[in-house]
């Protein structure tokens, strides 16, 4: 999730593994077909939420392929001929088709180079992502009953969000939505159609509002959503992911209340299981977030502390955050937490079709 719909839980949420576009092999589009998406994302979890997970990793337009969709082609067109090019310098730039993966640059596009910051042959590190912004501009204020929390929302890349406000009251309310991405920045993305960071609306009495997020771009934006009030409302986002021929899968999730402990079970659901987590910090100090991954025996398989800084956001899959957990294990991930943060769990199941859900988080005292 390198930065999770659900980069990101992209949007795994977050993000995630998924952008795809399910046409025909008969039209060319050597990344349209399902099988290919799903074979480059069960070698790669980590390009779920960036622009890599696209067709045009492979594609210059479609239905020509660049040098490293040939390349791939080549060496069987399966999930193992990724690791079969993994060395090749398929572009000829200098750097292996698996350092770009990694730096999260086109393999296929020699102008297309990693800095030499993220020239590693490794998965990103989550300490890499948190400190890349020593400056915050956003003001949040704590998860109560004037202020909701969505840690997660995706846009781009095939994926649109929801987000659904609901006045329970017998007078109006006025609100505020503001959007951040993961480094605490204000985001910009399409609200109701129009570019901007964030929405002020009222509502009437027992009134409600939908409002539609969304990118024209084909690389996944995500970040955090915080929905400001003058009194108490409620809400829920609906994650989307769509194809060329329309709605591929979908999930809602309520707000999240801000917390220091909680779980999240990992699931195996058939096919490729991957499961992510995003936390947002909404606090102004930094917090020290410990993971701690254990398996259905009891036994503890991996650990490890990140840091996140004030107003910044975290998605990820387990397996970034934790590298030596297998993508077939079985478990609950322990979370706890130097400050409040708010968070979210998203599912992502690929087989035939690629799939995600939330899950929902499990307070501990």
């Amino acid at each position: 999730m390198n930065q999770l719909p659900y980069q990101s839980l992209r949007p795994y949420l977050l993000s995630a593994l998924v952008t795809a576009l399910s046409i025909s092999f008969l039209t060319g589009n050597l990344f349209a077909a399902n099988t290919d998406m799903n074979s480059v994302r069960a070698k790669y979890p980590q390009i779920l939420n960036t622009k890599l997970n696209s067709c045009t990793l492979c594609h210059t337009s479609a239905p020509a392929t660049n040098s490293y969709g040939r390349a791939y082609q080549n060496a069987g067109r399966n999930t193992a001929a990724f690791g079969a090019i993994e060395s090749q310098d398929s572009d000829g730039d200098g750097f292996t088709n698996l350092t770009e993966i990694n730096a999260g640059t086109f393999p296929g596009n020699a102008s297309d180079q990693p800095s030499p910051a993220t020239t590693t042959t490794t998965t990103t590190v989550p300490s890499t992502t948190t400190t890349t912004s020593t400056t915050t501009t956003t003001t949040t204020l704590p998860a109560g009953l004037n202020a909701l929390i969505f840690p997660q929302v995706a846009v781009g890349g095939g994926y649109r969000s929801f987000l659904m406000i609901h006045n329970p009251g017998a007078d109006a309310v006025s609100a505020t939505a503001t959007f951040r991405n993961p480094s605490g920045q204000p985001l910009t993305l399409f609200i109701n159609g129009s570019a901007g960071t964030e929405l002020s609306f009222s509502l009437p009495a027992h009134g409600s509002t939908q409002i539609a997020l969304s990118d024209s771009g084909d690389q996944v934006k995500t970040g955090w959503v915080q929905v400001s009030a003058g009194s108490a409302v409620g809400g829920a986002l609906v994650y989307q992911l769509l194809d060329a021929q329309g709605l591929v899968s979908q999930a809602s999730v309520l707000p999240s209340a801000t917390s220091r402990r909680f779980n999240i079970l990992v699931p195996q659901l058939g096919g490729q299981t991957l499961t992510g987590l995003a936390i947002a910090n909404t606090e102004q100090t930094a917090a020290s977030i410990t993971l701690q991954f254990v398996g259905t025996d009891g036994i503890q398989i991996a650990s490890g502390t990140v840091p996140l800084p004030p107003g910044q956001q975290l998605s990820q899959f387990i397996q970034q955050y934790l590298p030596t957990v297998s993508a077939s294990a079985a478990g609950v991930l322990e979370v706890s937490s130097s400050g409040n943060v708010a968070a979210v769990g998203l599912v992502y199941v690929i087989g035939n079709t690629a799939e995600f859900l939330t899950i929902p988080l499990i307070p501990v005292p």
